[in-house]
């Protein structure tokens, strides 16, 4: 078996690209190689889940309501669709059903929590948040899932931490806030640890001391990236960073550049609270903002 990565996304001129990158060919020159495109328009503003070696995108299509699935032996199969179309929402999965959470519609932030399950195909909504939210991040632990941050209905970035129980249906605030209000964050679960990333910061959250560990000195200073853990480093393809001629005090005029950069850290340095060291493991054949990239294996 070896580990890959699937790398979706635009290159400048919104053109669409797709890529494999093959973890075992370190050091040689052919580990990216192209697949084939996904016969849905793609945007930024899905949310991403594995299951079963699979990768699923949720909110795709005219309407942003369809579910579609990867997998490296199978390639693109649309496999249902939300309740409401949405859009900026995240998701995560318990076991065989996935969670997606808040979002936007129609320019409305939304706090619906639909409940979609891989056997079926169906979704349910199945409960609501404490808070509207879009560009949140999400991480499933133990039964429950863990809603960072966001946008709410009035453009100002939260700083707290939902908690959805499915068993009980029921949305609950923890008592812990994060270190400060956060929108457009990325996460990922290592272990009993959420680690939330973005351009400008980098937090760890340990889930059973619901205690925070700002380490910015990881922060990405890029946009447009989907980060992957596989084991315990973590791996940045990808994505935006502002033109160096950009001086734009303003970040919404700031004009932003792509890049090709396959980067990766050590989620354990981040921990330690170690200087920051993001090493180029290899370049994409062309600079790309990514939407959707996941940790998939191929059985040989």
């Amino acid at each position: 078996m070896e580990d890959c990565i699937v790398a979706i996304g635009a290159s400048d001129g919104a053109v669409v690209y797709s890529y494999q990158i093959n973890l075992d060919g370190y050091g040689q020159r052919d580990i990216v190689s192209s697949i084939k495109n996904a016969p849905v328009s793609f945007h930024p503003y899905h949310a991403i889940a594995v299951y079963e070696n699979t990768m699923f995108i949720i909110g795709l299509g005219e309407a942003d309501n369809e579910i579609w699935k990867f997998d490296l032996t199978s390639g693109w199969n649309k496999c249902g669709s939300l309740v409401d179309g949405k859009l900026a929402h995240c998701a995560a999965f318990l076991g065989e059903t996935l969670y997606i959470c808040g979002g936007s519609k129609e320019g409305i932030v939304v706090d619906s929590i639909e409940a979609y399950n891989v056997l079926t195909e169906q979704s349910t909504i199945v409960g609501h948040l404490k808070f509207g939210s879009k560009r949140a991040a999400c991480v499933a632990y133990k039964g429950s899932i863990y809603v960072f941050g966001g946008e709410d209905k009035d453009k100002k970035a939260l700083d707290c931490v939902q908690v959805y129980s499915p068993v009980d249906k029921i949305c609950t605030l923890l008592s812990t806030s994060m270190p400060h209000s956060e929108t457009f964050l990325r996460s990922m679960l290592w272990g009993s640890y959420a680690i939330l990333l973005n351009n400008s910061s980098c937090f760890i959250f340990d889930i059973e001391k619901k205690t925070f560990h700002e380490r910015n000195q990881f922060k990405t200073d890029v946009t447009y990236f989907q980060p992957v853990l596989i084991n315990e480093q973590i791996f940045v393809i990808g994505g935006k960073v502002k033109d160096k001629l950009s001086q734009e005090a303003d970040r919404s005029k700031c004009k932003y550049r792509c890049i090709d950069d396959i980067k990766y850290t050590r989620a354990s340095s981040m921990l330690n609270n170690e200087t920051a060291k993001w090493k180029t493991l290899h370049h994409l054949p062309k600079a790309i903002a990514v939407y959707a990239s996941a940790k998939l294996t191929l059985v040989k």
